[in-house]
């Protein structure tokens, strides 16, 4: 049992090791092909033009299919956990909400943009993307870009964009797996692909994964609803996750087709965490019911080599998403979200001379809001429309980008400039400096600056106790690192350092009435600045172990996006100063065995929660803390070939300590602290998975 406050080393790796590993340490008098493969990956998602790890322009981490299929990592947002400087947080309304570098969310995921194979997606009226939407067992990488990314992306890539690149071997190959999970759920999917030639490929993939999590208490928020006051009840509540998902991308010769589709089904903490109360007549805000989110991605690119010195990348993308939800205990009213992006774009790369190379394009967005409403369930019919259907925004971009490569010592400077119906004209700079010394070390120098929009939802977000801002101002960030990167005998090592300055964060504020709070109004916060460092350790050494270290620790941090009617409430106030992700993992013979866990350092919650006092009156909650929490998880495996199928069957274990980790309920900070960031608990699984 690991200790609750402090990380821990996992016992499961003694016997592992013992099983096979020498005495003595062996290393290796080369690089091992796992990690000459990560210095050769052509990382996508820094540049227009791909380019490894050492030399590409961002601060990038590359989360491998080995990786996944080492650890059984069996969620995207599970895979991303692990990462240096990124966290998958919780709202009372959202799971599964990707994080980079502390910056919170305020509702939704709107702050990291989520592509597929480089082509982003994310809900038009509230700004988020699901990770759910693909499986691991259909991802080759995930590139992880850590820091602003508007000169590529635009606006949602505010602190950091992750790409998830789909699987496409150069033969063809099929891949089935199902699993049997100890909470009542299951996973299930099929995958394949086919190649032709040197640039025709297919990949067809369908997935299902059910994660069911047991019915623990849950104390919500009971501060008050309709004017009556009560004391907080505490009831069972059953978290859990249910995706489908679905994907095919087709490449014949310069012409690229993807399409995915998702339905992810959770556990929902209620429009506001409320049980219903029988005493009091009230009906609860729908904890307990069920939110589903949906969506349909269509994209079409070519990508041409024109001549010698030209090549050309052009794209149009329809991306429709839908989330529902409860709004009642009895679940007789619901909110129905429905958004669509449509956009296009033109990429040029230009190689003037041998030394001198161009990158150029334009980019063009709508983000239409086809409806965000009230409605009752029996009958479908409409009670209230928060956002007017077919309110919308358009959104243009240019951006230019120079590329001076000397061979050791290369330059990128470019910008964007975005022009937004609604949010006005933006400038976006970044530059770039990569000393490469060798083929195994590199050190880079990064300064940015991003912006991020605001949403429909924020802008104009109508009801009678939480309206829009159309004045609202657009999010801006500006970020400077220094980043080293080394391979030496069997180890990776990227290290950095950065120092970020956020002005105009946009935020929800509690609005004060008598005694008691209620969230009122988006705006815009004031100035605040971090300093942190980001360490990550890769080692593979098959005759002795294979291991990783991931650390991310905030040097220094202060205030200042506070507001006058909100004194208490800051962005660093309820992120951990320091989080340890690390992987051990083994191979002998047909077995191998892993094991990984992450420890996060303590956070603060709310200091102004009520909560009524031995005469029934109510009284403001002093500051809370959460200690730090650590989550573990083993995987034992074995690998058999019948005729021409090989078989793995894993034994996997997810949070042996049966922890709850908690988020702080930095949202509504009434009468609710935190918020259980996945209440599915220990779960135990057995896999088969089936490569013919």
């Amino acid at each position: 049992m690991l200790p609750t406050g402090k990380p821990a080393l996992f016992p499961v790796l003694v016997v592992c090791l013992a099983s096979g590993a020498p005495v003595r340490a062996q290393g290796v008098s080369d690089l091992d092909a796992e990690l000459q493969a990560l210095l050769n990956t052509p990382i996508s998602v820094s540049s227009t033009k791909a380019e490894g790890i050492l030399r590409t322009p961002s601060t990038v981490s590359v989360i491998d299919r080995e990786t996944i299929r080492r650890y059984n990592l069996q969620t995207v947002d599970e895979a991303l956990a692990l990462v240096a400087g990124v966290d998958v947080m919780r709202t009372h309304q959202k799971r599964d909400i990707v994080t980079v570098r502390g910056m919170l969310q305020e509702h939704y995921s709107s702050k990291v943009l989520l592509l597929i194979d480089g082509i982003p997606s994310w809900i038009a009226n509230t700004g988020e993307s699901n990770p759910y939407r693909i499986d691991p067992s259909d991802v080759e990488r995930i590139e992880i870009l850590r820091g602003p990314a508007s000169v590529q992306y635009g606006s949602n890539a505010y602190v950091g964009a992750v790409n998830i690149v789909l699987r496409k071997p150069a033969t063809s190959e099929a891949e089935a797996h199902t699993a049997a999970l100890s909470q009542g759920g299951y996973l299930g999917g099929a995958r394949l692909n086919m190649a032709w030639g040197d640039d025709k490929r297919l990949m067809v993939a369908a997935n299902v994964n059910n994660m069911e999590g047991p019915r623990t208490p849950f104390t919500d928020e009971g501060v008050t609803s309709g004017g009556v006051k009560r004391a907080p009840i505490t009831a069972p509540f059953q978290d859990y996750e249910r995706v489908r998902n679905a994907s095919v991308s087709f490449q014949w010769g310069m012409h690229h087709v993807l399409l995915n589709t998702y339905r992810g089904d959770e556990g929902f903490l209620g429009n506001s965490p409320l049980f219903p109360n029988p005493s009091v007549t009230y009906l609860g805000d729908g904890i307990g019911n069920n939110q589903f989110t949906r969506g349909h991605l269509v994209n079409y690119t070519v990508d041409a080599t024109l001549g010698q010195d030209w090549g050309l990348k052009a794209g149009a993308t329809y991306d429709w998403q839908e989330r529902d939800f409860s709004r009642r205990g009895d679940d007789a009213i619901r909110s129905d979200i429905i958004g669509l992006r449509t956009s296009a774009f033109l990429k040029l790369n230009w190689q003037m001379i041998k030394v001198l190379g161009l990158e150029f394009g334009s980019d063009w967005e709508k983000r239409e809001s086809k409806e965000y409403s009230r409605y009752t369930k029996a009958t479908g019919a409409t009670l209230e429309d928060f956002i007017t259907p077919g309110r919308s925004v358009s959104e243009k971009s240019a951006f230019l980008q120079g590329k001076l490569d000397l061979g050791n010592f290369v330059v990128v400077l470019g910008g964007r400039y975005t022009k937004n119906d609604l949010a006005g004209s933006n400038i976006s700079p970044r530059l770039t400096a990569v000393y490469q010394f060798n083929d195994r070390n590199s050190l880079k120098f990064i300064a940015g600056r991003s912006f991020r929009a605001p949403t429909l939802f924020e802008l104009f977000f109508a009801a009678s106790t939480v309206n829009g801002n159309p004045a609202l101002e657009p999010e801006k960030a500006t970020s400077v690192e220094v980043a080293y990167l080394t391979a030496f005998k069997g180890f990776f090592v990227q290290a950095l350092v950065y120092t970020g300055n956020y002005e105009d964060k946009i935020m929800r504020i509690a609005d004060p009435l008598p005694g008691i709070p209620t969230h009122k109004l988006y705006t815009n916060g004031g100035t605040f600045k971090a300093t942190g460092l980001e360490f990550e350790i890769k080692y593979a050494n098959p005759k002795l172990v294979d291991g990783f270290l991931n650390v991310d620790y905030l040097l220094k941090t202060d205030g200042g996006d506070e507001v006058a009617s909100d004194p208490n409430h800051y962005n660093f106030k309820y992120v951990p100063n320091y989080k340890l992700s690390a992987g051990l993992s083994k191979s002998f013979g047909d077995w191998f065995c892993s094991a990984n866990g992450t420890y996060r350092a303590k956070m603060n919650g709310p200091e102004n929660s009520f909560r009524l006092d031995g005469t029934g009156a109510w009284v403001q909650g002093p500051s809370q803390e959460i200690t730090g929490q650590t989550i573990y998880s083993v995987n034992l495996g074995y690998t058999h070939t019948i005729r021409e199928t090989k078989i793995t069957h894993t034994l996997s274990v997810k949070n042996v300590g049966d922890k709850e980790l908690q988020t702080p309920d930095y949202m509504r900070r009434a009468g609710l602290y935190t918020v259980p960031t996945d209440g599915l608990g220990r779960q135990a699984s057995y896999t088969m998975r089936f490569n013919f």
